[in-house]
């Protein structure tokens, strides 16, 4: 796992700043055990690069990386889990290795078979290329299917950026720090900025799944160049008849095949335990394939009224597969220490995130390399709303209860509301917690209301199109972009098994009924792993990483919050009636769980010193 950024200059003649020349300073987090840099002024092209060694921990694993011939140069974040099967494809066609790294494995793909590499690649990365051909330099950049590492860019008056983090960009003084009235508005709606836009404005996000081509002179070639539908589809037709038993079957199997490959490292693996079905599942996988010691590490706080704390159900897992477990009890002063160093590693804001920064601290001192459950719900039907969407959206009337609110419970309303709605609008309906309508009755911004949620694929089970939905926005926009900078604030590596791309696409590709089975979700699943998890694992009430952020406004963190309401930010982005209201409430012990929302996104923009207006 790395930290990548570049520049290729419109000027070939103009020299590059020291700044520019200084890209990597601001993400060495990212990669504290070596890092580099190239500044090839013939062609007009700068890589950075730091680097967290996990595969070949030798020199030899330096970037950027170049061929023999000098043509290609290289960055790379990331992990190729097949990358030794690809070598020995390569070899086979005379192709010569210096290293033992993934890197030159994908280097020497991409001279081999050109974009056409990207179907090999069984990983997770956010790579760039140079390639300085007789016929024209030119910059080729990929980013893996779900987004699971991150890629920004922006085309500049001095050339076309590219970085891991933003903040890499904004340091180097690449991009304006001018925040996007469209990004604002979806963090405000919806909890994050959605993929590809970001909290800057000119700054994009290269999509999940697409690769782009970038010339001198400033030519731009976006193209997409995996379809996880189109995968799943087919496999979709081959599970149609299929018995109950055989899918769980080929659901393990899957699993299986997931986890050997996620193990691969030459450093230690550890695992994040949540107390639920997908964390467990998953530490539980790796057990099978890491005859040694597995750390397994967990949040847990102080008897609170507002959430479970599952650390007991953690510790309960961890017994059971045998591993050496850590939790972290999280108490007062700890909340009001981590706080402020939480929103400096958040490079735009985010609702979510807080709880991976706390056990990457724990986990990062530990071990490289940490696996998660992120996906499972998503994939086989975890959510308790997506029941709620297959009830509701057919069987009520539209509009009666639209002027409901405080007579009826809110669940309830928002239930109703997805009358009318496919699976996939309504998933992107529940993901968008504010209307625009009352966020223009308490803001001062005239907002802008592009939401990019993605496309529909009727052609999928319901169930499958919800998890697709899920996929292109809440994953990859709030989950997997937390997971990527937040671990990576303390070093860590994270690594999702579940969203290994050929279990995905057969999940995806499962009938309805064998994910939610007799009245109980994510049944595949669980019969897949029955077994390998504390028995009852299954059974417990799903809370994953939830933290009680109102106990902690009202408690350890009401200075900061009373400070962030009263603060440049909120002056210039709340209407006076609205700021005075939450005040009150935060006086009160009256906290929603949306004012953690105001309460990070004020906190970041005055800590980032952002100017809104």
């Amino acid at each position: 796992m790395c930290g990548i950024a570049g520049m290729m200059a419109v000027n070939k003649s103009a020299r590059f700043t020291r700044p520019q020349m200084q890209l990597n300073r601001s993400q060495l987090h990212r990669g504290p055990d070596d890092n580099g840099i190239m500044i090839d002024q013939q062609h007009g092209c700068l890589f950075a690069h730091t680097r967290l060694s996990i595969i070949d921990l030798s020199q030899h694993g330096h970037q950027p990386m170049h061929d023999y011939t000098k043509r290609y140069s290289i960055v790379f974040n990331g992990e190729i889990y097949n990358f030794k099967e690809i070598r020995a494809e390569l070899e086979k066609n005379s192709v010569h290795f210096e290293s033992e790294s993934d890197t030159e494995v994908v280097l020497q793909a991409y001279i081999h078979w050109g974009e056409k590499c990207l179907p090999r690649l069984r990983g997770m990365f956010a790579f760039a290329i140079l390639d300085r051909a007789p016929e024209g330099t030119k910059l080729f950049l990929a980013r893996d299917r779900f987004g699971i590492k991150p890629l920004v860019y922006s085309q500049t008056p001095q050339g076309f950026v590219f970085a891991s983090e933003l903040r890499a960009l904004i340091e180097a003084g690449l991009v304006r720090k001018k925040i996007s009235l469209t990004g604002l508005g979806q963090y405000l709606a919806c909890g994050c900025v959605l993929q590809p836009d970001t909290i800057y404005e000119g700054v994009y996000c290269l999509p999940a799944g697409h690769y782009m081509i970038v010339t001198p002179q400033g030519g731009l070639q976006l193209k997409r160049w995996y379809d996880v539908t189109a995968q799943s589809l087919l496999l979709a037709r081959l599970y149609r008849d299929k018995p109950y038993a055989e899918l769980v079957e080929l659901t393990r199997v899957r699993l299986e095949e997931a986890a050997r490959y996620h193990v691969v490292a030459d450093v230690e693996v550890g695992a994040f335990l949540s107390g639920g079905v997908d964390s467990a599942a998953v530490a539980a996988l790796m057990r099978r394939h890491i005859s040694g010691r597995i750390r397994t590490f967990s949040v847990g706080f102080r008897p609170q009224k507002e959430v479970l704390d599952e650390s007991r159900a953690a510790r309960q897992t961890a017994e059971f597969i045998r591993a050496e477990h850590y939790p972290l009890i999280l108490a007062p002063g700890h909340i009001r220490e981590s706080f402020d160093p939480f929103i400096d590693a958040l490079d735009q804001p985010s609702i979510d995130g807080f709880n991976t920064f706390l056990i990457s601290e724990t986990a990062g001192k530990l071990v490289k390399v940490a696996l998660s459950g992120l996906g499972g719900d998503e994939l086989f039907g975890g959510y308790t709303y997506f029941r709620d969407i297959l009830k509701f959206n057919k069987i009520l009337l539209p509009g009666i209860f639209s002027k409901a609110e405080g007579l009826i419970p809110m669940r309830l309303i928002k239930c109703l509301s997805y009358y009318g709605l496919t699976p996939y609008q309504a998933v992107n309906h529940f993901r968008q917690y504010h209307s625009w309508a009352w966020l223009r009755k308490i803001t001062l911004r005239d907002l802008q209301t592009n939401l990019a949620w993605g496309k529909d694929e009727p052609e999928l089970a319901d169930l499958a199109r919800m998890g697709l939905a899920e996929l292109n926005g809440y994953l990859c926009s709030t989950l997997l972009r937390d997971s990527d900078v937040l671990s990576m604030a303390h070093s860590l590596e994270v690594r999702p098994l579940l969203l290994d791309h050929e279990l995905v696409e057969h999940a995806l590709a499962l009938p309805d009924h064998a994910k939610i089975r007799q009245g109980r979700e994510k049944s595949v699943l669980l019969d897949a792993v029955g077994g390998l998890i504390p028995p009852g694992c299954g059974q417990r009430k799903k809370t994953g990483f939830e933290l009680p952020f109102k106990d902690w406004m009202r408690g350890p963190l009401k200075e900061k919050f009373r400070d962030a309401f009263n603060g440049k930010s909120a002056l210039e982005l709340f209407k006076p009636k609205f700021r005075e209201r939450v005040l009150r409430n935060g006086d009160s012990g009256k906290l929603t769980r949306w004012d953690w929302q105001w309460f990070v996104l004020l906190s970041w923009l005055d800590r980032h010193r952002i100017d809104l207006e």
